[in-house]
């Protein structure tokens, strides 16, 4: 039940801070690339979006399954990845943002929706079980906790992005 109660909170805390941050960023700015190889915060919060409704599908969908290693084993590793923002990583294929977007209130919308739902899975489902159906690029197959961790850490890799846009477009 720590368990739960813990990665609830990591998820409301780093919805909170990111939906803040979304919200106070101005619709003229919102959609605007700082240079032609980046993502706009628009682009970025659809890659959010994608992603998320993506590892709902796989935590939702996941099979009772035992794993051979502790449900929470991968989690270390997914935070240092994703929390080293000097390594760059890429995105591709149905997770690769909408170039067309331009509707902020639409995406902060689907943001709140997806999020909501990830945090409403987690009390009444086993989170130990090993997600079968689809294995990360970069760590594997995960279990359910490993997943929901992945929300928050890539979240976080993310709001760090978006403040670095902003600073960007802002000084221009």
């Amino acid at each position: 039940m720590i368990v739960k109660t813990k990665i609830r909170e990591e998820l409301n805390r780093v919805t909170s801070e990111l939906l803040d941050t979304l919200t106070n960023i101005s619709p003229e700015i919102f959609f605007l690339k700082p240079d032609e190889n980046s993502w706009s915060i628009g682009e970025i919060t659809d890659h959010l979006i994608k992603i998320e409704t993506l590892t709902f599908q796989v935590i939702q969908n996941a099979r009772l399954s035992t794993t051979h290693r502790k449900p929470d084993e991968k989690i270390k590793y997914i935070r240092d990845t994703l929390m080293n923002f000097d390594k760059m990583l890429s995105a591709g294929g149905p997770i690769l943002p909408d170039h067309q977007i331009n509707n902020k209130d639409e995406l902060i919308y689907k943001l709140k929706e997806i999020r909501q739902s990830l945090i409403n899975f987690i009390p009444n489902n086993d989170l130990s079980i090993r997600c079968e159906i689809f294995e990360h690029q970069l760590f594997g197959k995960l279990t359910r906790i490993e997943w929901l961790y992945y929300v928050v850490y890539h979240s976080e890799r993310h709001l760090n992005q978006i403040n670095k846009v902003k600073e960007a477009l802002v000084a221009k």
